[in-house]
């Protein structure tokens, strides 16, 4: 999903048509092989056992899938987006108003990723997801679930940006449209 965002970005930045053609391919192939019966597989290998999806497998497909929307308008990858959302939202949702990083309970406490390593917070990718779709579908609720996200993650932006960057850019994007 992260290689399909570069793909989608060449594409909007180079106007090369070979960018958006590879982030296509790449998509099928994901939604092929890692998409099944409503639920997303973690990894995927023919013949091998599937194990189930985690918050980011959701997240950044569902990211990746707007992001082909938001550059080829085919209604296709929003909606597809919108479902991976919904399925997030039963799921994973946690009554602190952000998601846990898988959906069973059998872990003795959940665990809720909020800051950013070597990929983003997969809630920081959740926020932003709903801020766009959110703004698209105008629904309100998401537009409130992001606000109530980024308010939570405030202290922790102005304590240490450099390990809430994506939080950073959503801040942006809610001061600054």
């Amino acid at each position: 999903a992260l290689l399909i965002n570069g793909y989608v970005d060449a594409y909007k930045a180079f106007g090369d048509s070979d960018y958006l053609n590879e982030a296509q391919t790449i998509f099928k192939a994901i939604k092929e092989g890692a998409y099944s019966d409503g639920l997303v597989v973690h990894s995927f290998k023919k013949g091998s056992k599937r194990s189930e999806g985690f918050l980011e497998d959701y997240a950044f497909l569902a990211n990746a899938s707007l992001n082909l929307y938001s550059a080829s308008m085919n209604s296709e990858y929003l909606n597809f987006a919108q479902l991976l959302i919904n399925t997030v939202e039963e799921r994973f949702k946690d009554q602190s108003g952000f998601y846990k990083y898988n959906s069973s309970n059998s872990l003795i406490s959940k665990i809720i990723k909020n800051d950013d390593g070597v990929i983003p917070s997969p809630n920081a990718v959740m926020a932003h997801n709903l801020l766009l779709l959110g703004h698209i579908e105008y629904n309100k609720d998401y537009l409130g679930n992001t606000t109530t996200m980024l308010t939570a993650m405030q202290p922790l932006l102005t304590e240490s940006i450099v390990s809430y960057t994506y939080w950073g850019s959503l801040s942006l994007k809610e001061m600054y449209p």
